[in-house]
């Protein structure tokens, strides 16, 4: 247990508005756990994609405006500190701090912090670590990536995984070896970002449901490969350049892969906005004895109802699966469902493409 000492916090406080404060909540934890053995937290995190050259206090990208927010969960003061006026000066503002939860300025007002050159982040990192005796990552989603922050910051100082960041590994690690039958769903776009775990996670699936945009070229591929029977997409995108990587998951894998069989439409009847009655008892019938489920991206246009229906319903039979684990694979699955069915999930990752990369690994 780290006790007495100044410890650096990675967190993920990306937050789409100050009223979603969830990646706030899932901190609090560690950050309070750290508190009671008489720790020093500061918290560093970045906050949308600033340029660094509008660097600015007042930013909507600047961390200072989380103070409020921080305050109120933590019922705690919180110093707001711009490491990047003067690194020298935030070090003894922090060891002088009568705070005990200094948060930093966004991290990617810096452009070294994802630099494509090691040696460039390394010494980012350097800066980071004076501040610090220990460092524990508590960024889950955005594990995936090379910033200073995350990566070479491990290379300096003592680590550890946080609370929440543990908890995502020990339930995506059940999904690695899963209680059979495995069912996955995948639904929203870029088929492309999600071959490599379809590669991986294929070979023990029982079932594959493949919804939402994902599912146009799938359907393409099908066509193209003489299937009868297949629903019409009309001018709905498809990734055109998949379509033959399609073509040999069918053909290697087709009796694990649902895809819908019928739609609902756009007012134009141009695209497929959502998948249809028939379509969702089919999937239904699929998920009926599944063990486990693990279920990434929307089936349809959820933004704009009545073009949820089909999600929610998805979401409604999932939750019905009271023998089964199921895992929600964050992104834009978490923010597609209300609280009622993300309440009957047991596992709701806060990672989208991190989670795709851990399972694929």
């Amino acid at each position: 247990m780290i006790k007495n000492s100044k410890v650096l916090i990675r967190v993920n406080y990306d937050l789409p508005n100050l009223e979603d404060s969830e990646r706030v909540d899932d901190s609090l934890a560690t950050i309070q756990t750290l508190l009671e053995e008489n720790n020093k937290v500061i918290l560093c995190t970045h906050w949308g994609r600033p340029k660094p050259e509008d660097i600015d206090s007042h930013s909507h990208f600047s961390t200072s405006r989380l103070d409020d927010l921080l305050e109120e969960k933590l019922a705690e003061s919180v110093l707001f500190v711009n490491q990047f006026n003067s690194w020298e000066e935030t070090k003894e503002e922090i060891d002088n701090a009568r705070e005990n939860i200094i948060i930093l300025e966004n991290t990617r007002y810096s452009k070294d912090e994802k630099s494509k050159d090691n040696a460039t982040r390394l010494e980012l990192a350097k800066k980071y670590a004076g501040l610090a005796d220990y460092f524990v990552d508590e960024a889950f989603a955005v594990s995936h990536r090379q910033e200073a922050t995350n990566t070479e910051i491990k290379e300096l100082l003592p680590w550890c995984h946080g609370i929440s960041f543990f908890n995502e590994i020990n339930n995506l690690n059940k999904l690695k070896n899963p209680d059979k039958p495995f069912a996955v769903i995948m639904g929203g776009a870029k088929l492309e970002t999600k071959l490599d775990l379809l590669n991986k996670i294929l070979p023990k699936t029982d079932k594959l449901i493949v919804g939402g945009m994902l599912c146009f070229t799938f359907i393409a591929a099908k066509k193209a490969m003489g299937f009868e029977n297949i629903p019409e997409i009309y001018e709905s995108m498809v990734e055109t350049d998949f379509i033959e990587t399609a073509k040999v998951l069918i053909e290697q894998y087709g009796d694990k892969i649902i895809i819908p069989v019928d739609f609902v439409y756009s007012p134009d009847g141009k695209y497929a906005f959502d998948i249809g009655p028939k379509t969702l008892e089919l999937f239904a019938t699929t998920l009926s004895d599944a063990k486990t489920v693990f279920w990434n991206g929307p089936m349809g246009f959820y933004e704009k109802p009545p073009y949820d229906h089909g999600t929610l319903e998805l979401g409604r039979i999932v939750i019905g699966l009271t023998s089964a684990f199921k895992v929600v694979g964050g992104g834009d699955t978490g923010s597609a469902l209300p609280s009622y069915i993300l309440d009957g999930i047991d596992f709701v990752s806060m990672g989208g493409g991190a989670t795709l990369e851990y399972l694929s690994s």
